[in-house]
């Protein structure tokens, strides 16, 4: 059900950028979660991690990675 309110709000996005210039901050933030969910998901799909990943977009406590910048 994530990725029915992410491909939303990424064509609601489009309008909004295309009339204002500017990406949603919070839109931005549910999308790059999605992203990582979905990233976590398939990663146990391959059997590359062990543990089912909850239901969070949140970044990994203590994990580096490299930030998703807004445009």
């Amino acid at each position: 059900f994530r990725m029915i309110g992410t491909y939303v709000l990424v064509f609601l996005a489009w309008w909004v950028v295309l009339f204002t210039g500017n990406y949603p901050a919070n839109w931005h933030t549910f999308n790059t979660g999605t992203l990582r969910w979905s990233t976590r998901l398939n990663l146990w799909y391959s059997w590359l991690i062990k543990d089912y990943p909850p239901f969070s977009g949140a970044p990994d406590a203590g994990a580096e990675s490299a930030p998703i910048d807004q445009m």
